[in-house]
């Protein structure tokens, strides 16, 4: 399963009550490894909120679209370790900062995917959405997360420069596409921001100035890019 597929995930008990809903999933503060959630309570009549309270993934069976406790499963509270968990010390990875281990930021957890047993298989980081759009989401392989060490997650020094999939780059020979991206990134935001204020001028009544207005924009920028040229060439 991948990290995000247990937001919200309705809680049921053994008899299939509903008793709250997944709000984070935790992990070992030191390895990458899940083990367990923080649920929500459901309120009482529907308006006073209730201390969430904590389970082991082990007592917990995800299917169906909902996350079922064991038979003998016990909702914790923070302060409590029956399950050999201090609550107050697991981590909630999504959001956080990654970083290799010598400290270089490389992003923040975006997703995981998570084998059987709850361990990091792969993690997927983000560097925001428009890098995400321009040259896709970055994947780490599992055994190349170290865990979690000084308020990020940590990867393996090796891991210095993550795949990248999806994207605008994708479907371009990646070195010429990125560094196209990257040239482009900030005229493409004008020119987007452009077209939408040309296309809701035309709705009104000033259209007609306002496509002046574009036709002497665009002028201008051809104007620069040939003085640009010039000055290039002597």
């Amino acid at each position: 399963m991948r990290l995000t597929d247990f937001d919200e995930l309705v809680v049921v008990d053994a008899r299939g009550k509903t008793v709250g809903r997944i709000a984070r999933a935790l992990f070992d503060p030191a390895d990458p490894v899940l083990v367990g959630f923080e649920v929500r309570m459901r309120p009482l009549g529907h308006l006073l909120e209730r201390p969430r309270r904590y389970v082991p993934r082990s007592d917990v069976t995800i299917a169906s679209g909902q996350a079922t406790l064991a038979e003998k499963a016990r909702l914790e509270r923070a302060d409590q370790t029956r399950s050999d968990i201090d609550w107050e010390q697991v981590v909630i990875w999504l959001g956080m900062p990654v970083r290799t281990a010598p400290g270089k930021l490389l992003g923040e957890v975006k997703d995981a995917e998570l084998d059987t047993g709850g361990r990091v298989s792969r993690l997927v980081l983000t560097r925001g959405a428009t890098s995400d759009v321009a040259i896709g989401v970055r994947e780490v392989p599992g055994e190349s997360v170290l865990g979690f060490v000084d308020g990020a997650v940590r990867i393996d020094d090796a891991v210095d420069a993550p795949e990248f999939s999806g994207g605008m780059a994708a479907s371009a020979g990646k070195g010429a596409a990125v560094a196209k991206v990257g040239a482009e990134r900030a005229a493409a935001s004008a020119v987007s921001a452009a077209v939408v204020a040309a296309r809701a001028a035309k709705r009104s009544s000033l259209a007609k100035r306002a496509s002046s207005s574009w036709k002497g924009f665009t002028e201008g920028i051809r104007k620069g890019m040939a003085e640009d040229e010039e000055d290039s060439g002597r």
